[in-house]
């Protein structure tokens, strides 16, 4: 398999290309444009899968981020797939920080065509240190409109250097 990358005047990555060789023949595969808010944060990402029986591209998935504040830290990611007219919800992961940026919650949906509405699978929250190191990370699934238990782990720093216990 070869790539292609393609960047912008601010070195940014525009467009990833994949050729696929079979029989080193090569064929086209993923093609992966990209765009981003003027303070340089990725906006979109965009990927278009070959069609080998018709010979071109279409539309397979986009990916759009939000941040919070001005930082680069994601709020939310939403993913959509293309249903051959337009750009239908898929997921949507959204994220919340505390005051000083560290992330406490993230939470990750999918959209139930049904219903015409998220539902939630699970939540991730983090408790931080006063250095924004997670001393305990809790996941939990949604069943129903109740959400279970079903991950707790506990994290424990060295003093003098501040890097990770193995237990």
């Amino acid at each position: 398999n070869g790539r292609t990358y393609k960047y912008n005047s601010q070195c940014q990555l525009v467009v990833d290309s994949v050729t696929v060789y079979d029989a080193n023949v090569g064929r086209p595969g993923n093609y992966v444009t990209l765009d981003y808010y003027p303070a340089g944060s990725l906006y979109h990402s965009a990927t278009q899968v070959w069609d080998y029986i018709v010979n071109s591209y279409f539309n397979d998935s986009r990916e759009t981020y939000h941040y919070y504040n001005t930082s680069s830290k994601i709020l939310t990611h939403l993913t959509e797939t293309w249903n051959n007219t337009d750009w239908r919800n898929s997921s949507l992961a959204g994220n919340k920080y505390d005051g000083n940026g560290f992330l406490t919650d993230s939470v990750y949906e999918v959209w139930d065509t049904l219903s015409n509405s998220w539902v939630k699978q699970y939540e991730d929250s983090f408790i931080n240190n006063i250095n924004g190191r997670h001393e305990a990370w809790v996941i939990t699934k949604d069943i129903g409109s109740v959400l279970e238990g079903k991950s707790r782990t506990l994290y424990n720093y060295d003093a003098a250097t501040g890097l990770l216990i193995a237990d």
